[in-house]
């Protein structure tokens, strides 16, 4: 499911700056808010992290939005072994296989920076 959606937001946004054009939208703020959180979270088995990280184009997006919005740019992260073990995951195990913890941790950590950036 998490790599259905992924690949439906990287898609969407394609080449843009924003998902809808030059600005950004509540979308952006929403999927931003998702993305960052799973791809930066420090937990010891990262699968939504593989898996972001194998769509350049989303992993440019929150780069491209902590510069802009935050004057903090996330290029100090080195996504060659992310790909490495992206490439292992997929030998191992289909990556839609993510487990029911992994998914419910996601939406809970998503949906409390949502919250959080409501108030």
């Amino acid at each position: 499911m998490a790599e259905a959606t992924l690949k439906a937001l990287s898609k969407r946004l394609g080449s843009k700056k924003y998902f809808f054009g030059d600005t950004p939208t509540s979308l952006d703020a929403l999927a931003f808010g998702y993305l960052a959180i799973a791809f930066s979270a420090p937990v010891p088995k990262n699968t939504l992290k593989l898996l972001i990280s194998a769509h350049d184009n989303l992993v440019s997006y929150c780069n491209n939005i902590m510069k802009t919005h935050f004057d903090t740019p996330m290029t100090d992260i080195n996504l060659a072994p992310l790909k490495i073990q992206l490439a292992k995951l997929a030998e191992k195990q289909p990556p839609e296989h993510i487990h029911d913890s992994q998914a419910g941790l996601f939406v809970l950590v998503s949906l409390v920076t949502f919250v959080g950036y409501m108030l």
